[in-house]
């Protein structure tokens, strides 16, 4: 969905931001843990939505950023950071779970929603539009 709204209507870096600014205040929410459980579900739905949102107009970028027959070098780069981040995390949120602070994994996962937002700085302008 991301990825064809952001090559459709664009430009892909709003399309990014609003997927990822969106994730992040769900998780918030959910984070404060004052929803029903029914509705905690729900938000933890919308923000699993919002980040697969963003990885169709990340492709989008990352396929403009780089050069002809170089494509397929620059998403294993991209697959395996993403692959790495997912081997790793359950392991931080572990521990956070066993310091007996839950609410704070959501709090990362949504800081660190935001901080992707640092990534599109880098990002040449027509890429981003």
């Amino acid at each position: 969905a991301g990825g064809l709204i952001a090559d459709r209507y664009g430009p892909r870096v709003i399309v990014a931001a609003l997927g990822l600014v969106g994730a992040a205040a769900l998780l918030l929410v959910v984070g404060t843990g004052v929803l029903p459980m029914a509705v905690a579900g729900g938000a933890l739905c919308g923000a699993g939505f919002m980040r697969g949102f963003v990885q169709g107009v990340r492709d989008l970028m990352v396929f403009r950023a780089t050069p002809d027959g170089a494509h397929g070098k620059a998403f294993g780069f991209v697959s395996t950071g993403s692959h790495l981040g997912q081997a790793l995390m359950p392991l931080i949120f572990g521990t956070v779970m066993d310091m007996g602070r839950p609410s704070w994994v959501f709090v990362i996962a949504a800081v660190l929603s935001l901080a992707a937002l640092a990534t599109f700085a880098t990002v040449r302008r027509k890429v981003l539009a």
